[in-house]
């Protein structure tokens, strides 16, 4: 995805190391995720048909694209459901719910 732009910094260029920010790889397929949505929104906005396969390889990119986006938000909800707090009584929301 990311081929000549690709940065070497790791042998496992996709960990999380540093909490201070998402490596920068990561970075970079964000921001070309980002733009092959809207390309692609677009695109299929355009065409008369669209084929289960264009649909389900859009739908991929904008997962990727909102799991990175809110990765820091995910990974709370998922720490909180998994604490040893009473969870009967209460319902979680995803903070970031809104922003769609």
């Amino acid at each position: 995805m990311l081929q000549d732009a690709f940065i070497w910094t790791d042998d496992a260029w996709h960990k999380r190391v540093d909490t201070s920010g998402l490596p920068p790889n990561i970075d970079l397929m964000t921001e070309r995720a980002r733009y092959l949505a809207k390309l692609m929104r677009e695109w299929m906005t355009e065409k008369p048909s669209i084929s289960p396969g264009d649909i389900e390889m859009y739908e991929n990119v904008v997962l990727y694209l909102v799991y990175n986006i809110h990765h820091s938000s995910l990974q709370s909800l998922i720490a909180d459901a998994a604490s040893p707090v009473d969870k009967s009584s209460a319902r979680r929301h995803a903070p970031f719910y809104k922003a769609f």
